[in-house]
């Protein structure tokens, strides 16, 4: 982002004066990152929302980090996002967190997990108002279990 930040991006993440809470740095670094992390999970936006079916990234390049469509992001280019975009945006607000020197407080890294794991059973990312609570599920792919289902070979055995 040399020579700076972009503009959108800083309208997005950056508290006015007087959201700033006065405690000792260190508690502000975890204040800032859950301010963050909720302008990033708002409710009272229902787009993008998590692509339920293929699990496909839209706003980044790709699973091992790279390039961010910020400009697509900010106007909602695309219906649908997945957990690596979740992850670049909110990389993205807590890079802007620096101290007078320039280095980053919260010294944020791209992480791969490998295996991949399981998912808390939730409402997936904005999910809430097209289907709310029954939406729990083990799998963030649920649109696409029935494709899987009916491929799937039958077993023998009753």
């Amino acid at each position: 982002m040399t020579p700076g930040y972009p503009i959108a991006l800083w309208r997005l993440f950056v508290p006015t004066p007087t959201e700033f809470q006065l405690q000792p740095p260190a508690a502000d670094v975890v204040w800032y990152i859950q301010r963050a992390v909720a302008v990033v999970w708002s409710p009272t936006q229902q787009v993008p929302r998590y692509d339920t079916a293929s699990g496909a990234p839209y706003y980044v390049d790709g699973g091992l980090g790279g390039g961010f469509k910020l400009a697509a992001w900010v106007s909602v280019t695309y219906p649908r996002c997945n957990c690596y975009d979740l992850a670049a945006i909110a990389q993205l607000a807590v890079c802007l967190l620096m101290d007078t020197q320039g280095a980053e407080l919260a010294d944020s890294r791209w992480v791969f997990q490998q295996p991949n794991g399981f998912i808390n059973p939730g409402p997936l990312f904005r999910w809430v108002a097209f289907g709310g609570d029954h939406l729990r599920c083990n799998t963030p792919f649920w649109t696409s279990a029935s494709t899987y289902a009916t491929s799937a070979p039958r077993s023998a055995a009753n």
